[in-house]
């Protein structure tokens, strides 16, 4: 019985805790400063792995053979 108040207690400070925390970061993310920052840092890194896949296709193309199928239409039986 004193174990699991105890243990109930620990609990409840630890939720206690974890809401406090989420409502400062919560707080601090939905600034228009730390937004900006953070749209700016995921298009940078989306802009890299798009021109990462548009380097691979294009390295990929040129060293397809002439009468190979193009990467296209190899995607289609991927989906199907």
């Amino acid at each position: 019985m004193y174990a699991a108040h105890r243990l109930d207690t620990v609990l409840d400070k630890f939720l206690k805790t974890m809401q406090t925390t989420a409502a400062h970061l919560q707080e601090k993310l939905l600034k228009p400063e730390v937004r900006q920052k953070g749209k700016e840092q995921v298009k940078e890194k989306a802009r890299d792995s798009v021109l990462q896949l548009l380097n691979r296709l294009q390295a990929e193309q040129t060293q397809r053979k002439p009468g190979e199928p193009h990467l296209a239409e190899n995607s289609k039986s991927r989906f199907q």
